[in-house]
């Protein structure tokens, strides 16, 4: 095992990411993103830095981390991705951390109709 340390919104770290795997293992069968967090506030209390945040983190951060894993898979690879029941549903100070959980499941539902991989959100 190879541990390489990263944040998933910056894409240079991405980039070593996949050159690490690409030395070690060359192609993947399975690619799990997960991605979730932020500051919870109410609306009143929500500041332009703590929505940056969650987004770039749980949006940003996952569309590109499975962006950049496509030229790795394998004909007939899965690709998960860890979704939340927050984004069908409405919890007070959730907002934000909700809409980016949204964003992500529709990512997903897009990506599912136009890839030749198997696309799935995995609510737990």
């Amino acid at each position: 095992m190879t541990p390489v340390r990263g944040d998933t919104a910056n894409l240079d770290d991405l980039d070593l990411l996949y050159a690490t795997i690409k030395t070690a293992a060359k192609r993947l069968d399975i690619f799990f993103a997960s991605a979730g967090g932020g500051t919870f506030a109410i609306l009143e209390q929500l500041t332009p830095d703590e929505f940056d945040q969650t987004f770039s983190s749980n949006v940003r951060g996952t569309v590109f981390t499975v962006q950049k894993a496509l030229p790795l898979l394998n004909e007939g690879a899965s690709i998960v991705v860890t979704g939340s029941t927050s984004a069908s549903r409405a919890t007070t100070a959730f907002g934000t951390y909700s809409a980016s959980k949204a964003a992500i499941a529709q990512f997903v539902r897009v990506w599912a109709e136009s890839s030749p991989t198997d696309e799935n959100a995995w609510t737990p």
